[in-house]
């Protein structure tokens, strides 16, 4: 594994698991939280963030759908997820989210998505997609 595919913190719980993974060479890191109820998943986020949660940012972590990406105050980015399996729903749901942590990515060191920059933006989704989809047959 190289230094970019290195996966951070992870912690597996019956409540569902999470890992962090770190996007260098950009200051960001990524919080992915798997079937994590609500409560549990705001103590991993508050101590990631660094900072107190703002009520905003607190409304925003509830999921009320299968998945959903959001990129906190400080930066870094926090992906939810209800359940990562092999089955093509799952998978499709973590493409979906995934696109979105690259697009946050790049909108923070100011890359918009251009024919230009699309490249950057396929290579990136990929190895993120890859990163977390290797951390989730760790919790298989």
């Amino acid at each position: 594994m190289t230094e970019g595919h290195k996966m951070g913190a992870r912690s597996r719980r019956k409540d569902g698991w999470y890992a962090t993974f770190p996007l260098t060479p950009y200051p960001v890191t990524l919080l992915v939280c798997v079937g994590m109820p609500y409560q549990k998943m705001l103590m991993v986020v508050q101590p990631f963030n660094q900072t107190p949660l703002t009520l905003e940012e607190q409304a925003s972590l509830q999921l009320h759908t299968m998945a959903k990406t959001m990129r906190l105050n400080n930066g870094h980015i926090v992906m939810q997820l209800s359940t990562l399996t092999h089955k093509v729903s799952d998978l499709t749901n973590l493409v979906h989210e995934t696109f979105h942590v690259v697009d946050f990515l790049f909108d923070r060191i100011g890359l918009s998505l251009t024919l230009a920059s699309d490249e950057a933006y396929a290579y990136l989704l990929s190895s993120v997609f890859q990163r977390i989809f290797i951390a989730s047959d760790a919790h298989q």
